[in-house]
């Protein structure tokens, strides 16, 4: 059935349209038929959108979804408070329905409020069962992801590694390009959460950056927030 969006604020994106004080929008389908100033569809449903933006969806180009169920709670916390309360101690009780609610609820609130493409960076995946549901909750949303399969930052037990220390999991990256993220073509993709030298080894960023580039996958990371791992990192690897 197509859906008639009349005399809106029409944000086009076309450098040829502009951007139309008065106009209306046909969507036919899953596909936009017409953009004027002013159309003619009988049959098709109107919405009255005067005094309204009408443009294309927003993108939220890194968000971490799992944590929505934890909205506000570090507003008055520093960075390594918000790591060792969250990293160290939340994020490591969270089971994988709890994943997924908060990826499925934080993707709804992505939706509602006009973004409709997302960067899930979910860097919390201490097993698949965990991975599984979070990518289930972007689909059951319906929002256009991409899903950037981190690993979880808990304090190291005795004798073991820490978090900075251990290269990107191949196998769990190949299962989820084998399995629920076969489809490069599909709403929900995968991409890699990757530390970066400034929060890892240079040995484990090379292998990040390499797998990444292997497989085909855009890597994404974060930078800066206090003293890095690897000083001169970049350009170490750069050359």
């Amino acid at each position: 059935m197509a859906l008639l969006l009349k005399s809106g604020i029409v944000v086009t994106q076309d450098a040829a349209l502009g951007v139309l004080p008065k106009g209306d929008v046909l969507v036919d389908g899953s596909r936009i038929a017409a953009i004027a100033p002013q159309i003619a569809a009988p049959g098709a449903e109107v919405v009255e959108c005067s005094g309204h933006f009408v443009m294309p969806g927003l993108i939220n180009a890194h968000m971490h979804t799992w944590q929505t169920a934890l909205r506000s709670v570090a507003a008055n916390w520093t960075l390594l408070e918000y790591f060792r309360h969250v990293h160290a101690g939340l994020a490591t009780v969270f089971t994988p329905e709890d994943i997924h609610v908060a990826t499925l609820a934080g993707a709804l609130n992505q939706l509602d409020h006009g973004v409709t493409t997302l960067v899930d960076w979910c860097h919390n995946n201490p097993t698949p069962q965990h991975t599984d549901a979070a990518v289930a909750g972007l689909k059951e949303s319906g929002i256009r992801a991409a899903f950037f399969h981190g690993s979880p930052k808990p304090d190291p037990k005795p004798g073991e590694p820490h978090f900075s220390e251990v290269p990107h999991p191949r196998r769990e990256i190949e299962r989820l390009l084998k399995g629920p993220l076969a489809d490069r073509e599909a709403l929900v993709t995968l991409g890699m959460a990757v530390l970066g030298p400034h929060y890892s080894t240079l040995d484990v960023s090379a292998h990040d950056f390499a797998l990444a580039k292997e497989l085909g996958l855009v890597a994404s990371m974060h930078q800066g927030g206090g003293e890095a791992k690897t000083p001169g990192g970049w350009e170490t690897l750069m050359e």
